[in-house]
């Protein structure tokens, strides 16, 4: 979903290889370029662009829990012991009052403070790692893997998508395309 970001949002893309260029990275044959993970940590807009990516196409869509003790939801719906809840992730990453109007929107900066840092959004707020004590213990080796890998790739390669392919989510235990995504990938010049 990040690269099918990208194709639709080129001035992310641009602001990223910005971000890239400054940064170190090693030669692998080829001569393709490689980031490491230490040398990504001020990658703030990439990782802004990831975050973003991940509110608006949750890699697990939905949700189950389950109520241990009887309880009463905020709207005043009353759940019983052992009911099973089930909410959408890919729904709440849209939902104006938790995101703004602007939650529909692709917007990456919404991620960084005033003063350029990642702005940290509470958990309950952005569940893609789920929340409490059964938060993701992989969470930031998992961020760190994916600025790894969509660094090197959008350093090394411009992903294009296919013209005339229409990419749609597929609901599923996994957030995927219904059709695929076909891209070209082009050679960027080695800078």
């Amino acid at each position: 979903w990040f690269f099918y970001m990208m194709c639709k949002h080129p001035h992310v893309e641009a602001r990223i290889l910005q971000e890239l260029k400054g940064l170190q990275s090693s030669t692998w044959p080829g001569d393709l370029h490689v980031f490491e993970w230490d040398t990504l940590r001020s990658a703030i807009y990439l990782q802004a662009a990831l975050l973003e990516t991940l509110r608006l196409f949750p890699a697990t869509p939905f949700e189950e829990k389950e109520a241990l003790v009887d309880d009463v939801l905020p709207n005043g719906t009353k759940v019983s012991r052992n009911t099973r809840i089930i909410f959408s992730l890919y729904a709440m990453g849209r939902i104006e009052g938790i995101w703004g109007k602007d939650c529909m929107e692709f917007k990456p900066e919404r991620w960084v403070s005033k003063s350029g840092r990642l702005r940290h959004e509470p958990s309950y707020k952005f569940l893609s790692f789920n929340t409490g004590p059964r938060s993701c213990l992989g969470k930031e080796l998992s961020l760190s893997n994916m600025k790894i890998i969509v660094a090197s790739i959008i350093h090394n390669f411009k992903v294009e998508l296919v013209e005339g392919h229409e990419v749609m989510p597929q609901s599923s235990v996994i957030l995927h395309t219904q059709n695929g995504m076909m891209v070209r990938l082009k050679r960027r010049d080695a800078a």
